[in-house]
C-alpha cells in the first residue's frame, strides 16, 4: 500500500513540475511571463522534477520507513515552500 501512495505522490510531484517547466514562456496562472516568473518555474519546475524522481526510486523501498518518511516530509516541506514562492508572483505587493 505504501508503494501505490509513493508513487501517487511522486505522480504529482512530476506533474507539477511539468507544468512549471512547460510554462515558463508562456506565464503562469494566465499572467504575463516576467524574468522573475521564469527565473521561479526554471529552478521550481527542476526542483520537483528532481524529487519525484527521489520519490519514485524510494517508492521501490517500502521496508525502509525511515528513508519513506524521510523523503515524503521533505517533499512535503518542498511542496509548501514552491506554493508560498508562487503566491509572491501571484499577489502582488502595491
Amino acid at each position: 500500500m505504501i508503494t501505490v501512495l509513493m508513487i501517487f505522490f511522486a505522480a504529482i510531484m512530476l506533474i507539477e513540475g511539468w507544468y512549471l517547466l512547460s510554462h515558463r514562456n508562456t506565464g503562469i496562472f494566465g499572467q504575463a511571463p516576467t524574468e522573475r516568473s521564469i527565473r521561479h518555474c526554471n529552478i521550481w519546475g527542476w526542483v520537483m522534477l528532481s524529487w519525484g524522481i527521489v520519490c519514485l526510486i524510494a517508492a521501490f523501498f517500502p521496508n525502509r520507513i525511515g528513508l519513506v518518511a524521510t523523503v515524503l516530509v521533505i517533499g512535503c516541506l518542498t511542496d509548501m515552500v514552491m506554493a508560498l514562492a508562487t503566491s509572491s508572483l501571484v499577489f502582488k505587493k502595491h
